[in-house]
């Protein structure tokens, strides 16, 4: 219902009027980022010679008039002010008056969504003035927006004078509020650039020069769907579209505009709307309305992230910045590429639609009716194609896990190692298409079993680490990620987590299973690579909440990559009533993760994690009224975990398995909000003092947004261990405290990590017994687990910091808490 798009039969087009003013009734006080609205668009003749475009119609004019705006800004209007989704009915209705009335009408809706029984009786009682402006700033100027500190104490007078309209008016009708509304999406350099190239052929009838399309493009980049607005009045009101349209009629007009922007002539079930905007002279408009149509959008292709994916410590990132990675199981995509591309495309589609990064297909498989054969003759152009066709069209880039069933369908050394060449051959020209290269699933059963099988499997990992700047792991370790992963041969480390569901707690146990991987002597990053999903084997999980709060989970535990692992994707019988033929956008949760991509923080999984019983954790959590105890200790009202991470002062946290009214207490002063994991949704806005408490009810998990006036984490030292060392020591005074003491180590230890000092990974070690120093040994840096653990004591008398040789045994082994 949400998705933007625009009928052009359905359109209601404002032809003969006037612009106009919105009329506010007593007027907004104040308006954040200056000018409430641009009064025009000004142009420049593509050709230079200084022809203006005043004479077309403000861009807040000419949008209120397409659906897809209408849509957008009444669901962030409910959102904001009601603070819940638009029902059918009320989106209809406020539509049909905003169709209707134009700018006027949006301006008369908000008043209206303002002043409702609604509000006044449902909402405001319930909610602080802050609050109510947090929730009005982030519902109409996107989640993440703060408020502006500048306006902020006016607005808060309003709010609590009973004003609240003037302000939802103000951010409503301002100038932030057109550039984010209604967005051009996805919006990058190559769909940019496409749209411009289209825009030429429709306005003037040519192709592109440079300088044009190099401006133009950058005019779209900067203000998107405004900047698109923009760019086609600027072509419009040229001096050449002026002299080529007065050699055409009307009607040759707009079939230029369909056959430029579309790639077709106009057709009968396009109606009338931009025939009649041209013989208004307003063919700018008619532009507008076709260039944002879903026809239109559908032929620039998809957004795409750039650049080779790498790794700085726990954080993924490419040229395109830092990320999350969010990726689906795709077993079969090379069988569907050769066999049944449509059904490979469907799937592709709904990945890309739903926000998803990357896709992990199968190399090599011998399940009966479903082979990826390596001796088929056109093996190697099925997996350059689905690497190519992932990427060039969805903007989705592959993992590959090169041996499925390798006893089978590649028995000897020989065809392995060749197999490993021919995909690192292949890699060579599509670096940034590959994310990831996994040698074997789960090699134990994959063809890889036995010391020689797992000699085998280090060998081509390393070969190919050796020889590719691209991302390389050998395969699920189990419990033991060092048996695989020794001596740095690989960059992630790949996990298939426990998905026991019998446990005491129950259906959550398999979310908050990543946080175990930091005890996992393996790569600092981690893959969550098979969890729990709609169709897994062993068990299976179709809850949204829980679906998207595993990926949540896997971030905040350190790890960056999540694998939405379903039927459709496996391709095998399964759990969960879901056996047969299934695509992906049947399963279950599908569409629950595109929210979650826009709140979490890119590259969050490179921050300082917190579990709830770290003396860090932003929120401190109560269990029946007890602080730390949750509901694996049996506590009837809380939560099963807190995780939380958290870089500076900003935080996240993720509350998993909560029951019956939850209690948190602000170790920090400290504000935030509480969101809805499946929409985003802000539930409460809240600024506590430390030691100020608060409850949460209704929902089995959040997650909190928000900073602190305290010291979360620190910034990074570098050089030496030595060095490092001193550089923490030298943030605090003598003698230090309990908490400055593990402060130093636990930061000296993540810093040994992201500076790839031999020995590691490096962590804190976690005592069976005692409380000093949260429970962890005041001055000891660790490595490893169980008999090949080693320990560094790094502060002599709790003081001075040192450096050398580990602690000689026999030693007391706990475990060490990679950080």
């Amino acid at each position: 219902m949400y998705k933007r798009f625009v009928c052009l039969l359905a359109m209601t087009v404002m032809i003969g009027c006037s612009p106009s003013s919105p009329a506010h009734d007593s007027g907004p006080t104040s308006a954040p980022d200056g000018a409430l609205e641009r009064d025009g668009v000004a142009g420049a003749d593509v050709r230079g010679d200084g022809a203006s475009a005043q004479s077309a119609r403000p861009y807040r004019e000419v949008v209120a008039s397409h659906r897809g705006f209408q849509v957008d800004a009444l669901t962030r209007a409910y959102r904001a002010i009601l603070q819940r989704e638009p029902d059918d009915g009320g989106l209809a209705s406020h539509a049909q008056t905003i169709a209707r009335d134009g700018i006027d009408g949006w301006v008369k809706t908000l008043r209206t969504i303002a002043t409702s029984d609604e509000f006044k009786n449902n909402v405001r009682p319930a909610k602080s003035d802050l609050e109510i402006l947090g929730a009005l700033y982030e519902g109409l100027l996107g989640p993440n927006r703060a408020i502006d500190p500048q306006h902020q104490a006016a607005q808060l007078a309003q709010i609590n004078a009973g004003r609240v309209a003037d302000v939802a008016l103000a951010l409503g009708d301002s100038d932030a509020f057109y550039g984010k509304v209604y967005p051009f999406a996805p919006l990058d350099a190559d769909r940019a650039s496409a749209a411009v190239k289209r825009a030429y052929l429709g306005l003037l009838g040519r192709d592109a020069d440079a300088a044009g399309l190099q401006t133009y493009v950058a005019d779209l980049l900067d203000d998107n769907m405004r900047g698109w607005y923009g760019v086609l009045v600027k072509l419009s009101s040229s001096a050449e579209h002026r002299a080529l349209a007065a050699t055409k009629s009307a009607t040759e007009l707009v079939t230029q505009l369909y056959q430029g922007l579309l790639d077709r002539d106009v057709a009968a079930a396009d109606g009338g709307a931009a025939a009649q905007l041209v013989a208004a002279g307003r063919i700018e408009e008619a532009a507008f309305l076709i260039a944002t149509s879903d026809e239109f959008m559908g032929k620039l292709g998809v957004g795409k992230r750039r650049g080779l994916v790498r790794l700085n410590g726990r954080t993924l990132f490419d040229d395109s910045g830092e990320l999350n990675a969010l990726g689906a199981t795709l077993f079969s995509a090379a069988r569907w590429y050769k066999l049944d591309r449509k059904r490979l495309e469907r799937q592709l589609d709904t990945l890309a639609r739903n926000g998803f990064d990357y896709i992990r297909a199968l190399g090599t498989v011998a399940w009966a009716g479903r082979e990826i054969d390596p001796k088929w003759v056109d093996y190697r152009q099925v997996i350059e194609g689905v690497t190519d066709l992932a990427y060039d069209k969805y903007g989705l880039r592959v993992q590959w896990t090169i041996f499925g069933d390798a006893q089978l369908t590649a028995p000897s050394d020989s065809e392995r190692r060749a197999i490993v060449q021919m995909f690192l051959d292949i890699s060579t020209t599509r670096q940034e298409k590959i994310i990831l290269f996994e040698i074997a699933n789960e090699y134990w059963q994959n063809g890889f079993s036995g010391s020689a099988g797992e000699t085998l499997l280090r060998e081509l990992a390393r070969y190919l680490d050796d020889r590719t700047p691209i991302l390389v792991a050998t395969s699920a370790a189990g419990s033991d990620c060092s048996a695989l992963n020794g001596a740095g041969i690989t960059d992630v480390g790949i996990q298939h987590f426990d998905r026991d569901v019998s446990q005491v707690d129950g259906a959550w146990r398999p979310v908050g299973q990543p946080w175990s991987y930091q005890f996992c002597n393996g790569p600092v990053a981690g893959s969550n690579n098979e969890p729990i999903g709609p169709g897994s084997s062993v068990a299976c999980e179709s809850d949204p909440l829980r679906l998207v709060m595993a990926a949540v989970a896997t971030y905040n535990a350190g790890l960056p990559f999540y694998v939405f692992h379903s039927r459709a994707g496996v391709g095998m019988g399964s759990r969960c009533g879901l056996d047969g033929d299934q695509d992906l956008a049947q399963m279950p949760g599908i569409d629950a993760f595109k929210a979650m991509k826009a709140y979490m923080p890119a590259g969050s999984s490179g921050w300082d994690r917190h579990a709830h019983t770290s003396s860090s954790n932003p929120l401190i959590l109560y269990g029946d009224g007890k602080a730390l105890r949750t509901t694996t200790d049996g506590a009837q009202s809380g939560c099963m975990a807190n995780l939380a991470s958290t870089k500076g002062n900003a935080f996240v946290a993720a509350l998993i398995g909560c029951k019956g009214t939850v209690t948190l207490e602000a170790r920090y002063d400290a504000s935030f909000k509480v969101l809805d994991p499946l929409s985003g949704a802000v539930l409460q806005t809240r600024a506590l003092t430390k030691g100020q408490s608060f409850g949460l009810s209704g929902l089995a998990a959040y997650v909190i947004k928000g900073t602190t006036s305290g010291t979360t984490s620190t910034a990074a030292c570098t050089g030496s261990p030595l060095s490092i060392l001193q550089c923490h020591r030298s943030k605090y005074g003598t003698p230090m405290t309990d908490a400055e003491m593990l402060a130093v180590v636990r930061d000296s230890a993540r810093d040994f990590n992201s500076a790839s000092v031999p020995g590691g990974p490096y962590g804190i070690l976690k005592k069976a017994t005692g409380n000093n120093c949260a429970g962890y040994s005041c001055d000891i840096i660790c490595a490893g687990q169980g008999s090949s653990q080693q320990q560094w004591d790094v502060l002599v008398a709790s003081n001075t910091p040192t450096w050398g040789s580990p602690l000689p045994g026999p030693l007391r082994i706990d475990v060490c808490e990679i950080q």
